[in-house]
């Protein structure tokens, strides 16, 4: 087991943010990048923190990944708006979407906004959250490079199309579903595969276009299966359709995968803001959600469930715990990066 550190969620943005300038992104872009990674640490989700640095400065170097950006919109109305990422950052990107879409929503009830040429997105449940801290129901969807085959086919054309939706409350922590496409997700595929276990029936096909229990044999072909078979095929197709083609841009195989490091990745995205006061009053509306959750709560849970959960309430119970007693960060990320902060002259934080 990889030896951890408790780092407190302040500690973490002061090794972020410095760290982020140092590779050449404009301050308010860093600060945006490093309050996300803060969130992901605490949220449980660290495969979208602290080592993302090292992701943005291998690409920035290799030229797959642009740090200055013009983020003036493209196209715009009073409840619409067309970014162009530049190759930038998905998290820049998504978050700066997710703003517009918020302020134009605060006029018109409802705000969208649509980005192209974005590099990835990391965790999409943070989009939400954005319009979900302005009180706002948010929605984020974005495409990525091609893994699943259409419903009934063999040869990958669609990504595993990640989504998330986000609702604010009174009583509770926030509502948050996150969720990609895909019947499986690739990290339980690696595990999977490191300890020699079988994947569970209907995920993922082989090199031969077969279902496979084999997770071995399914990272070698990378063909995940949409869940919920043709529902989720069928949705991916519709994602697909509010981000590559809505953008205007690269779609479907078009897309490039974030290890290629010196080619921009081309992703889209599709960010939406409702203000729940367009259609009742907002104290209304937050009783009426938590009275849902609090019947979801209360409903009998199955034989071996412990009791009934609401989106992203397990996620919720990790940044308690973690603000509380400290973020948990593998030693040998720290080691590499009080390392880099050497390379770029910086003084380590703490």
């Amino acid at each position: 087991m990889n030896p951890t550190v408790r780092v407190s969620a302040e500690q973490v943005r002061s090794m972020a943010l410095p760290l982020l300038r140092a590779i050449g992104m404009p301050p308010e872009d860093a600060a945006i990048t490093a309050d996300a990674m803060v969130w992901n640490e605490l949220r449980g989700a660290p495969g979208h923190g602290l080592g993302r640095i090292f992701q943005i400065l291998e690409r920035s170097r290799a030229g797959g990944l642009n740090l200055a950006v013009d983020w003036t919109p493209l196209r715009e109305t009073s409840g619409t708006a067309l970014l162009d990422a530049c190759d930038g950052w998905g998290v820049v990107a998504g978050t700066r979407a997710m703003g517009i879409a918020v302020g134009k929503a605060r006029d018109a009830g409802v705000g969208a906004v649509v980005v192209r040429n974005s590099d990835v997105t990391s965790a999409m449940g943070y989009y939400p959250y954005v319009a979900v801290m302005a009180g706002m129901v948010g929605l984020a969807i974005t495409n990525s490079v091609p893994l699943m085959p259409p419903w009934g086919g063999t040869e990958v054309l669609l990504g595993n199309q990640a989504f998330a939706i986000g609702a604010p409350t009174r009583d509770h922590p926030p509502l948050i579903f996150d969720s990609s496409s895909s019947a499986y997700n690739m990290g339980k595929m690696r595990s999977a595969a490191a300890h020699g276990e079988k994947l569970p029936p209907g995920v993922a096909l082989d090199d031969t276009g077969e279902e496979t229990d084999d997770a071995a044999a399914a990272l070698e072909a990378l063909r995940l299966l949409p869940m919920g078979g043709h529902r989720g095929g069928g949705l991916a197709i519709m994602w697909e359709v509010l981000t590559g083609i809505l953008a205007g841009r690269r779609s479907t195989t078009e897309v490039v995968g974030m290890q290629e490091l010196d080619r921009t990745a081309g992703v889209s995205l599709y960010v939406q803001a409702v203000d729940p006061k367009a259609f009742l009053s907002y104290e209304e509306f937050l009783a009426r959600v938590d009275r849902l959750i609090d019947q979801i709560h209360s409903n009998p849970p199955r034989s071996g469930v412990d009791r009934v959960r609401v989106p992203g309430e397990s996620k919720a119970g990790f940044e308690s715990e973690y603000r509380a007693r400290g973020v948990p960060v593998p030693a040998d990320l720290l080691e590499r990066l009080r390392a880099l902060c050497g390379d770029f002259g910086l003084a380590w934080p703490w």
